[in-house]
């Protein structure tokens, strides 16, 4: 069987996952290979030869990044596919949504699951916590990745998040995430000019290419992600997304030795 994981990964909880996956599939001797959701070249004929496609991404208020429903709509299959989706909390049915997306592209979802990850929205401070140890983020994903893939080899359906109360915990979420102005979501991004030593890593590590220098100074283009990867690897803290102060503890990824370079590879 080969295997196909389709992802997009702002700040690594979601390659992390993905990563795992890939790891037990290939010990269980499959052939597994990644796709960032980003790359331009990522094609429906790309994964046409593949047995199982996974889709995996941040839930953003019990939906998605606007590139990752972007590039599903440009997406077409009938594989059997799984889902899987990093939360801080809770998403009411947000495997079960990116589910029901990528039906429509005529994929087969069978099996959905949820996966806690450490919260990477560090520039407001009620939402600020410690994660948990590494090890324990581990233990974690490992346990819920061998668990699915039980499912899938067994060939028993898992849908978390489909059932009616999920579903209504998502639409609670979802309906103002996704009628918010799409303008003003894409240009809430900031940058403290003082604070700026231009050592352009953010414009660098933009997965969108939302930045650019102009005029002596970083400036937006206008299409953010919201994904947290700038504002968190900004050496010298002059980027803010939602709240207005510095993060204290900006978050550098899952592990202890995470290299954020690893998601434009």
């Amino acid at each position: 069987m080969k295997i196909a994981i389709l992802y997009f990964s702002g700040t690594g909880n979601t390659y992390y996952v993905a990563k795992e996956f890939e790891d037990q599939f290939q010990q269980l001797g499959f052939q597994c290979d990644l796709f960032r959701l980003e790359d331009g070249n990522l094609t429906s004929e790309t994964i046409s030869t593949y047995d199982l496609i996974g889709f995996g991404a941040p839930v953003y208020g019990s939906s998605f990044p606007h590139i990752v429903k972007t590039k599903i709509k440009s997406l077409q299959g009938h594989q059997s596919c799984f889902t899987f989706v990093t939360q801080m909390m809770f998403s009411g049915d947000g495997a079960a949504y990116l589910g029901r997306l990528i039906q429509k592209q005529g994929f087969q979802s069978r099996y959905q699951i949820h996966i806690n990850m450490p919260n990477n929205i560090t520039d407001i401070s009620w939402l600020t916590r410690k994660h948990p140890p590494y090890e324990v983020i581990a233990k974690r994903v490992h346990r819920k990745v061998a668990f699915l893939i039980h499912r899938i080899q067994t060939n028993r359906p898992y849908r978390l998040g489909s059932n009616p109360f999920s579903l209504m915990l998502g639409l609670l979420q979802r309906f103002p995430y996704e009628h918010f102005d799409q303008q003003s979501m894409a240009n809430l991004i900031k940058i403290d000019a003082k604070s700026c030593i231009q050592c352009m890593r953010c414009i660098e590590l933009c997965p969108v290419h939302n930045l650019d220098f102009e005029e002596n100074q970083v400036m937006t283009r206008g299409h953010c992600e919201v994904c947290y990867r700038c504002l968190n690897h900004c050496p010298t803290k002059a980027i803010r997304i939602v709240g207005r102060k510095a993060p204290k503890h900006p978050y550098h990824g899952p592990t202890a030795n995470f290299q954020i370079d690893i998601l434009k590879k």
